[in-house]
């Protein structure tokens, strides 16, 4: 009886860490967003919003914009691609400029948000990129980047 026991205790055991790794992996395999808003005036008509949003959308999504970031990121080489050029198509493919909301120091303000729909195992990466496209988005609007908070 007391080796039946043992049996399946071990089961279970073996079961548990299955279960977990599993789980684990369906986690990290999850759809998630990472974004950088661009603030707007509260003023701003949302007809005025969405016309600058397409016009964002549009300067952004250049190929040869996307193929300057995947160099300057080094994507190829962090997701295992065969090319630059295969990176900048998987951030032209996972890009997204859509209207949002933004926690400023005055209150929430309207945003444009610009960013990444990744899986969550990649969410830091992706954030990097997020943020390069944001630095291109600051000298196509003319606007001086932020200063960088010291940690």
């Amino acid at each position: 009886m007391r080796r039946w026991i043992v049996i399946g205790a071990v089961c279970a055991f073996v079961l548990a860490i299955a279960a977990g790794a599993g789980l684990y992996t369906w986690r990290q395999n999850r759809m998630t967003k990472v974004w950088v808003p661009l603030p707007l005036n509260a003023e701003v008509t949302e007809e005025q919003r969405q016309g600058v949003t397409a016009d964002l959308e549009r300067k952004i999504r250049d190929h040869e914009l996307m193929l300057e970031i995947a160099k300057e990121t080094d994507l190829a080489s962090k997701l295992k691609l065969p090319s630059d050029e295969a990176a900048a198509q998987r951030i032209e493919q996972q890009l997204f400029v859509e209207l949002g909301e933004a926690d400023t120091p005055i209150g929430r303000v309207p945003s444009i948000n610009v960013g990444m729909n990744c899986k969550v195992k990649h969410f830091k990466l992706m954030g990097e990129v997020s943020t390069k496209i944001m630095e291109h988005v600051w000298k196509m609007l003319g606007i001086k980047a932020p200063e960088k908070q010291p940690f």
